[in-house]
């Protein structure tokens, strides 16, 4: 019987990919182990979208190569989208791409060099999910329908493929059944689900099946939507977010707050068009979570647009805000347009990350000495410290710092106690 490890980096879908490897690979008789040293196989499932992650990658892909008896396989979105770099530090490793994760048995028993790269279509059969403890991730779609001109994930998942939707709805409710309270749907643009479809059941028609057939306590966390495609299904997508089973959790990423930046980076929105979606969701939802992403320093963004950018954020006080230092990626426009200086880049991440935190503390001490009702849904444990993780019902962190010890899926009164601006800390009364 070999022994199969693997390490996964990146996304939840990487995470959901990594979990269907784990299961076919268990029906085929293989053992999966905890540590490379471990391991007759070693998975390496990659992430490369930003420079950083790429580095990274390539450091763990050397330090694997190097150990004796071990066979390596490479996969995920650098294994897609970067092969021939991926050859040039490992050459006898072999490389299966983001379409082809349903061959993985095929791969850990190639000989060496192989490589399963084809693009296909029929990966919408495997619905992969990815799943800790009282919480699960269920991937609808790969690919999106965008052209970001700094994105390199578009060479990685090429083609929209939406998953069936009668399926998704029966992986939910096996999983509720399982006791999972906390359901993400996850995929790099979960605003254009459906599109690619002959029936065209689009997000908001596989919400109303889902909330329709499944019974139970659980909560839907939507993820990633792209703020032009969002606009087009919001009013619908509303009129479900006031269940009690939805997160009340948005993560809608700005990108830039000026008009000419995101005609550069090619995205299908404005700015204005971005602060009346933040506007509409606030006056028909009651105190939602609205999170999102800004590149700083992409190609094209001088004095004026940074400022805008900052003038945007300091407008609309949104909860979460990922703040990213643009990265050349290659094979993307942006990668071959001028270049803002690295230092200028951090120094405006540094100014943004301020105005972040100043934000994010205003807007969580709202809670302070308040009670709210929240579900425990993980169980951290660090150094010998564990510690607990609960969710407000529109998705805000509290970590549990007194009162009992909980279990996990318990819904629990939390009386908040102390803040940072990017979580919650409180008492379990």
């Amino acid at each position: 019987m070999k022994r199969v490890y693997i390490e996964t980096y990146g996304c939840t879908l990487n995470k959901s990919d990594s979990q269907l490897m784990v299961t076919l690979l268990l029906r085929e008789g293989y053992s999966i182990v905890g540590s490379a040293s471990e391991a007759d196989v070693i998975i390496l499932n990659t992430c490369t979208v930003r420079r950083d992650s790429e580095e990274r990658m390539l450091r763990r892909v050397r330090a694997l190569s190097r150990l004796d008896g071990k066979k390596l396989v490479i996969a995920g979105c650098m294994a897609s989208a970067q092969p021939f770099t991926l050859r040039v530090h490992a050459p006898r490793a072999v490389l299966i791409g983001t379409d082809n994760v349903h061959r993985i048995t095929e791969a850990v028993s190639a000989p060496d060099s192989a490589v399963f790269l084809e693009p296909r279509t029929d990966k919408r059969a495997y619905l992969p999910c990815y799943k800790d403890g009282v919480m699960a991730a269920v991937p609808l779609s790969d690919g999106c329908l965008n052209s970001c001109s700094f994105c390199i994930t578009v060479r990685a998942r090429p083609r929209l493929l939406s998953r069936d939707p009668k399926r998704v709805v029966e992986v939910i409710r096996e999983l509720v059944s399982q006791g999972v309270y906390e359901i993400q749907l996850t995929g790099q643009d979960l605003a254009v689900y459906g599109m690619d479809l002959a029936g065209k059941q689009l997000l908001p028609e596989l919400l109303e099946s889902i909330l329709c057939a499944v019974e139970g306590n659980y909560a839907i966390r939507i993820g990633m939507m792209t703020p032009g495609w969002f606009y087009k299904i919001m009013d619908k997508m509303l009129e479900f977010y006031r269940d009690r089973r939805m997160y009340k959790f948005f993560h809608l990423p700005l990108e830039s707050g000026d008009n000419r930046v995101l005609r550069i980076m090619k995205r299908n929105y404005t700015v204005e068009e971005y602060v009346s979606m933040v506007r509409e969701i606030r006056r028909k939802i009651e105190d939602p979570y609205i999170a999102t992403d800004i590149i700083v320093g992409h190609p094209g963004e001088d004095k004026e647009a940074f400022a805008n950018t900052l003038r945007v954020v300091e407008e609309l006080e949104l909860d979460r805000i990922h703040v990213a230092q643009y990265t050349p990626r290659p094979f993307t426009l942006s990668a071959r347009m001028k270049q803002v200086p690295n230092p200028v880049k951090k120094e405006r991440s540094k100014t943004l990350m301020q105005l972040y935190e100043k934000i994010g503390l205003k807007r969580n001490r709202r809670y302070l000495n308040k009670t709210v009702s929240a579900v425990v849904v993980e169980r951290v444990v660090r150094r010998g410290t564990t510690t607990f993780v609960a969710r407000t019902q529109n998705y805000n962190s509290i970590v549990i710092v007194g009162g009992r010890e909980p279990m996990l899926g318990e819904r629990v009164q939390v009386h908040i106690v102390d803040c940072t601006f990017y979580d919650l800390r409180g008492t379990i009364e």
